[in-house]
């Protein structure tokens, strides 16, 4: 079934490829892939990111979140930069749901300077302006 879905992901219509991002979601979300098939689907995810529609990158920093390993915080680290070009609200916040899915409430050293851009914007975006306080520096 995963099979089916990865080469959904390679489909030139839209819809086909969000339905595909949010069935591989799911199931990585039943925890059943090993984890050379996450690292792989993650790795095609994170590819497909650049050029897809605004909710399937929704969904990619989603599916990423769902992973449960705080390995793939590099993938979101990866990721950020070009979110923060779209200014996309929702992205920021699925960003950070993903974030917390991955380290907790902890914000690692690396991501200081992320967290400062998202406080910056949390102003446009209640969500944001909700979540982020519960976020506090490692160490602290």
């Amino acid at each position: 079934m995963l099979e089916h879905y990865l080469a959904a992901l390679e489909s030139e219509q839209p819809g086909v490829v969000n339905e595909a991002v949010m069935q591989c979601g799911l199931l990585l979300e039943k925890g059943t892939l090993e984890d050379d098939v996450i690292e792989n689907l993650l790795s095609k995810l994170v590819k497909l990111f650049a050029t897809a529609a605004i909710d399937t990158q929704s969904g990619i920093i989603w599916v990423i979140g769902k992973s449960q390993r705080q390995e793939d915080i590099g993938k979101l680290r990866y990721l950020f930069p070009a979110a923060w070009e779209l200014q996309k609200p929702d992205l920021f916040w699925q960003w950070l749901v993903a974030y917390e899915n991955l380290a907790g409430s902890t914000i690692l050293q690396p991501d200081l300077s992320i967290f400062e851009k998202l406080t910056s914007v949390a102003g446009s975006d209640r969500r944001l302006g909700k979540a982020l306080p519960r976020f506090t520096p490692e160490g602290v």
